[in-house]
């Protein structure tokens, strides 16, 4: 019995992940729609968006290179974008990376980066060359915002192929690159980042990720469905090591290879930081491809300890390692505690990671509903967002292959939009979200946040080769949005680790902030909470901010609030 048993794990282990999975009976056609294959018949909501009118001067589509016919894995991952407020204005601004091209004598081309202005909610105005980040620099992927320099002003982290990005933000709408002089020196292939103050210094650290070994000295032809060429498999690489960076205080930077206790390196396409025990220190999530999911939990002292085996935060429901690639931290179910929401590859579930608190997670997601979407999608972006603002978190996931060529999956895929229903099941309500949801996309970075000043969450989602897409929340709903923006002074001036409870008769919603997460992208870093509809309200706020301090205020009005630690709630008025 032991041994079928050992036969029948490896055989496991063997299947998933970004691998193409074997040939099955099903006719291909039936595969040119993947919500044919969806077990979920989209419900109906509230929740609605519209596409924003986009000019062409601000229309943004990023470049993976696969015009050059190489089939690289390179070409697979595609860019992110970085959605916050760059020049200080309190409306938030939009930063995206346009990945890079590849030639037909294998040279690898930087795409640089576009840089939109929010103007004050009637749309975004191009400002890419007088900003400085327009330089074809890097065959780029992630963006990944904080305030590293504590000045007031949020920088920027670019990962890409062979190096890193650091765009310090003078405060004028201009930025200066600065990597190499401030010491974020990773010569790998960097997917992910995450910030957070590991230490406890009072300083931001930055936690990045690496994915594998390929290069043009390390291609391999490969085939997908039918024999034709196609994408190559993660499995025909090797893995690469994470790097951790720790702050000097003063804008420096240098690599502690003895803060994290990794078992093996991994295959690392997204991480995020933030406080999943909610003991007062920043943890770190991994996810990667067809490698176990690492969870660094913090012990106060600085050091991060892996227990994703132990957590129940490393596999999927088979007992095998997934293709991990989106990430979210929020109370999805309602217990008071932040749960793991994780994107992943075709024939594998979604996984939604409850928090049975002490370091315990539990894979819920057939229980809750997620599992009856089925497993067609390939997954990359996600957010957490109160899309109806009806006191839950909903989800939003981006979705779009990676292989050209799929027998069971199409290339272009729709979006999936979960409507939470207090906590206990999940719906995927995307067939009547619009326009947009009905449609099929190359999906992969995902940020969400305000961005035109009429208190509803809005979305931005970039795709592969394809214009990225600003929608706007144009859903009929009964709350209105209380939106936070913290600002540590003892800690970090980001405070990522921070968390926040509403707490309003006896109901309570919890919220996060955290650095990382989604998918090579990050959002604007506020808190987001709904009120009720009515004049007037009475509740109260309770702040645990990244340093440990504790605070709590009165709220009455529903609006945008900066807090500064220490200092009374000041309302921003749009």
């Amino acid at each position: 019995m032991l041994r079928r048993l050992c036969a029948l794990l490896a055989t496991l282990s063997l299947i998933g992940g970004c691998d193409e999975p074997a040939p099955t009976d099903s006719d291909p056609s039936e595969s040119q729609s993947s919500a044919a294959h969806s077990e979920d018949s989209s419900a109906e909501s509230a929740i609605r968006f519209s596409a924003a009118d986009v000019s062409p001067a601000t229309e943004v589509t990023p470049d993976n290179g696969e015009r050059a016919g190489h089939r690289a894995i390179l070409e697979t991952l595609g860019s992110g974008v970085a959605l916050a407020d760059f020049d200080g204005d309190a409306w938030p601004d939009l930063l995206f990376g346009l990945g890079g091209s590849l030639t037909s004598d294998k040279q690898i081309i930087g795409g640089g980066l576009r840089y939109l202005r929010n103007n004050r909610g009637d749309g975004f105005a191009e400002q890419s060359a007088t900003s400085g980040v327009d330089l074809p620099l890097l065959y780029n992927h992630g963006l990944f915002a904080t305030d590293y320099d504590q000045d007031g002003f949020l920088d920027v982290l670019v990962t890409g192929y062979g190096r890193l990005l650091l765009y310090h933000n003078l405060g004028d709408g201009s930025f200066v690159e600065c990597s190499e002089s401030s010491g974020l020196i990773d010569p790998l292939w960097s997917t992910a980042a995450a910030w957070g103050d590991i230490n406890g210094d009072g300083a931001d650290d930055v936690y990045v990720t690496n994915y594998v070994d390929w290069s043009f000295e390390n291609h391999p032809a490969c085939e997908g469905y039918g024999g034709r060429p196609d994408v190559c498999s993660p499995a025909n690489f090797n893995a690469q090591p994470d790097f951790v960076f720790l702050s000097d205080g003063a804008g420096g930077f240098s690599r502690a290879d003895d803060i994290a206790t990794v078992p093996d390196a991994g295959k690392g396409l997204a991480v995020l930081a933030g406080d999943t025990d909610l003991d007062g220190d920043v943890d770190f999530y991994v996810a990667n491809d067809t490698t176990p999911n690492l969870l660094f939990l913090n012990d106060g002292q600085g050091q991060l300890r892996e227990v994703g085996i132990s957590s129940g935060t490393a596999f999927g429901t088979r007992a095998t390692a997934d293709g991990s690639m989106g990430l979210e931290l929020a109370d999805l179910t309602l217990n008071g505690r932040p749960d793991l929401w994780v994107t992943n590859y075709e024939h594998q579930n979604f996984a939604l990671y409850r928090n049975d608190a002490r370091g315990a997670f539990q894979h819920v997601s057939d229980r809750v509903g997620i599992s009856a979407v089925g497993t067609v999608f390939v997954g990359f972006g996600t957010v957490a967002e109160d899309f109806d603002l009806d006191g839950d978190e909903d989800l939003m996931v981006a979705n779009g292959h990676v292989m050209q060529e799929s027998r069971n999956s199409p290339l272009r895929q729709e979006p999936l939009l979960f409507l939470n229903d207090n906590g206990k099941r999940f719906s995927n309500v995307a067939e009547t979200a619009g326009e947009y949801f009905r449609s099929v996309h190359r999906g992969r970075g995902v940020v969400s946040g305000d961005f035109d000043g009429d208190a509803k969450v809005d979305l931005v989602v970039t795709h592969c080769n394809d214009p990225a897409a600003i929608l706007r929340n144009t859903s009929d709903t009964s709350g209105r949005l209380l939106s936070i923006r913290p600002v540590g002074i003892t800690g970090t001036r980001v405070p990522v680790g921070a968390s926040a409870r509403l707490i309003r008769d006896d109901q309570q919603q919890l919220r996060c902030l955290k650095s990382g997460a989604s998918f090579l992208s990050s959002t604007d870093p506020t808190l987001k909470f709904a009120v009720p509809d009515k004049q007037e309200f009475d509740a109260t706020l309770e702040i645990i901010w990244s340093s440990g301090v504790e605070a709590s205020y009165p709220v009455q009005q529903e609006g945008n609030y900066v807090i500064v630690e220490g200092r009374p709630p000041v309302r921003i008025p749009r």
